[in-house]
């Protein structure tokens, strides 16, 4: 399982990049650009979780949050509204020469579904507030919503997704 795509600002990860970082350091993949977006968007869910992701700029509404994947690469829902808003942003080029070695067709091996559980568990493992490679404890917990004072992981993920104003 390989991450791409994946934005500090919704995830922050390891894996994931700043998106000024990704804004600012421009990719020309040419017209292929539509066609990554539909290879993206042809991917399969292994992870939905309840709610969206919002456009932490403008505060409009992205895409239901949720994982994908093409069996070897998974990506978050977000990628493909950001590669329309912004076509030369910065994406991994291995995952460019995938795609495109695959002719932009998305081929998902039918023995895949058998490995669907083992790449949910591994992205929600890496996606947990307890393996955050970045220190939550100066997060300001009465800061958000009303939602409690209590300090817990899922505290931790309704800051990260809901908690921007």
């Amino acid at each position: 399982m390989i991450l791409v795509g994946f934005i500090k600002e919704y995830d922050p990860i390891a894996e994931a990049v700043a998106l000024d970082e990704l804004i600012n350091n421009p990719l020309d993949i040419g017209n292929d650009i539509e066609k990554i977006i539909t290879y993206l968007s042809g991917g399969e869910l292994i992870c939905g979780l309840m709610g969206y992701f919002i456009d932490f700029k403008t505060n409009e509404p992205i895409a239901p949050m949720g994982y994908y994947t093409d069996g070897i690469w998974v990506w978050p829902s977000y990628i493909t509204y950001y590669l329309r808003k912004y076509p030369y942003m910065s994406i991994d080029l291995d995952f460019i020469s995938h795609v495109k070695s695959n002719n932009f067709k998305m081929s998902i091996d039918k023995n895949f579904e058998n490995q669907k559980n083992i790449f949910e568990e591994e992205l929600i493992k890496r996606l947990s507030p307890e393996s955050n490679v970045y220190d939550t404890r100066d997060i300001d917990y009465d800061a958000i919503r009303g939602i409690s004072k209590k300090k817990s992981p899922w505290i931790t993920v309704l800051k990260r997704y809901f908690g921007r104003n």
